[in-house]
């Protein structure tokens, strides 16, 4: 009888949303299901880098105004998301564009080492590259 013992443990069993309790002296008890099964789904995952399918490549690697961008061939992808970070890590330029060859403009920035990042619209490809502004 659960009314009087004391409890040492519950735990939970998210497969088909049960409680287990766990009692000193008097056993272990489970509840029926309560309620339907918890399922846990997480947006959190590792983007396929570097594919030259995705993005073919970025140049010049060394540069005094532009970089440009090649895509692939997944035309699929509808849309890329195009960022440029500074060394320092801030953002000095983030927009959304069409699955298309594309240039970055770098002619307003100070010398230094970029990042660029380019991004499908489902994050689940992703191309980086380093250049240099002379």
């Amino acid at each position: 009888m659960l009314n009087a013992a004391i409890v040492n443990s519950l735990a939970s069993r998210w497969s088909d949303n049960t409680l287990v309790i766990g009692t000193h002296g008097n056993g272990m008890f489970a509840t029926p299901p309560l309620g339907n099964p918890v399922t846990v789904t997480t947006a959190v995952f590792t983007p396929i880098r570097n594919n030259p399918g995705f993005i073919y490549k970025i140049f010049p690697t060394a540069t005094t105004d532009r970089v440009q961008y090649k895509v692939g061939d997944m035309f699929t992808i509808r849309k890329l998301t195009v960022q440029a970070t500074g060394s320092g890590g801030q953002v000095i330029l983030r927009r959304q564009s069409s699955y298309q060859d594309g240039s970055i403009d770098l002619s307003h920035q100070p010398p230094g080492m970029y990042i660029i990042t380019i991004t499908s619209s489902d994050g689940k490809y992703q191309h980086t590259s380093k250049v240099f502004k002379r």
